[in-house]
């Protein structure tokens, strides 16, 4: 009976397998490739990014240690049609008749 209790404090004190995978999960997997997609990349895209270099993450894995970590995607750049201030467009001359 005692000994299953000392086991428990034991136990209690150390870090388990879970926690374990998930430290490796947050701080080296995730945390790298939600930089290198330059914090683009939601729960979804980046679990398939990392299913294609060989870790095998749950979706709701990603989402959980993103929300942990207070990583959110950036929403990309809208394409905006600029016109360059140095640009002039000729005039058109009359023709001569």
């Amino acid at each position: 009976m005692r000994s299953g209790w000392y086991t428990w404090c034991q136990r209690r004190t150390g870090i388990s397998p879970r926690q374990q995978f998930r430290q490796h999960c947050d701080s080296v997997v995730l945390a790298a490739a939600f930089t290198r997609s330059k914090q683009r990349y939601g729960a979804p895209r980046l679990t398939d990014e990392l299913r294609a270099q060989g870790y095998h993450f749950n979706v709701k894995t990603v989402a959980a240690s993103l929300r942990r970590q207070g990583l959110r995607a950036k929403a990309s750049r809208k394409f905006t049609y600029r016109k360059l201030k140095n640009q002039t467009i000729p005039l058109s001359t009359p023709y001569a008749t």
